[in-house]
């Protein structure tokens, strides 16, 4: 199954420093959202994923989240991707606006009411890189 390849690869679970007993955590997790495979609305949006970018408050604001997208879209893009995808939860304007600002577009959107209204929603953004 792709999620495991594409979420917690061994290379990233060392990077992480996750032993096996993180991983299989996270990985219940993160099917206990996203458990259908057979639900091609669930597939990842692109075969190069971005996650978890953050900017620290005090450098907001210098266009760092701009370089650093643009860093990781053209190393999905040396490697040979040809879709990059992010995710944003709903109402994280400042990472939407980076997202869009180097070239995403909306890909899926998924509202408070998917999550039981356990979690605001999430948008997900897709960019040919060839």
């Amino acid at each position: 199954m792709e999620i495991g390849k594409t979420f917690y690869a061994k290379e990233r679970s060392d990077l992480l420093g996750w032993n096996a007993e993180m991983v299989e955590q996270f990985r219940q997790g993160y099917e206990g959202v996203w458990n259908d495979p057979l639900d091609s609305t669930l597939a990842p949006s692109a075969p190069w994923i971005i996650e978890c970018v953050a900017v620290v408050p005090e450098a907001r604001g210098r266009g760092v989240a701009k370089f650093l997208m643009q860093a990781l879209l053209e190393e999905g893009k040396r490697r040979g991707f040809p879709y990059a995808g992010i995710s944003v939860t709903m109402d994280n304007e400042p990472a939407r606006h980076v997202y869009e600002g180097v070239g995403f577009q909306m890909y899926m959107a998924y509202g408070a009411e998917y999550f039981n209204n356990a979690f605001p929603g999430t948008t997900k953004y897709r960019i040919q890189l060839g």
